[in-house]
């Protein structure tokens, strides 16, 4: 674990605040998730971001707000892991987005999910991006950058 890196023993991740630009940016990352089996079975980069509505003038969430947001961040979790065709990898929260990095299977459907968590959340915004990425180039990145 590099220094900065804190571990929760009640949760798989690290995570860490970084500069980027000038500004902090969170990051939550599973330090052991780019594995050959991983790699095999998850090989589209599925990106959801959410806008975060109550920030910093550094961009981070206020204290209050990211408290309240656990149980969002629980079932965008589930949305994304719940049927075992994707895994979270990396979590990076920065000027006023948090954005969710989920290796999924090239098969999968998130269609009806997403619509189920949007009508869940309406107060939120979402969206959802992706790509395929057989390499996990951007997991590779951001250990490069941010070393764990």
């Amino acid at each position: 674990m590099s220094a900065g890196y804190q571990r929760n023993d009640f949760d798989p991740f690290l995570t860490n605040v970084v500069e980027y630009e000038g500004d902090p940016m969170a990051l939550r990352v599973r330090p052991n998730a780019d594995t050959a089996e991983n790699r095999l079975a998850f090989s589209r980069l599925l990106l959801v971001t959410h806008e975060l509505a109550q920030v910093l003038p550094n961009g981070l969430p206020e204290s209050s707000y990211n408290q309240s947001l656990a149980g969002f961040d629980k079932d965008l979790f589930q949305f994304l892991e719940s049927e075992g065709d994707g895994i979270v990898a990396l979590v990076e929260t920065f000027a006023g987005k948090r954005t969710y990095y989920a290796y999924v299977d090239m098969d999968a459907t998130f269609k009806a999910r997403f619509a189920e968590l949007k009508t869940k959340y309406r107060q939120h915004i979402v969206s959802v991006s992706h790509r395929v990425e057989a390499d996990w180039e951007t997991y590779q990145l951001y250990q490069k950058l941010y070393p764990w």
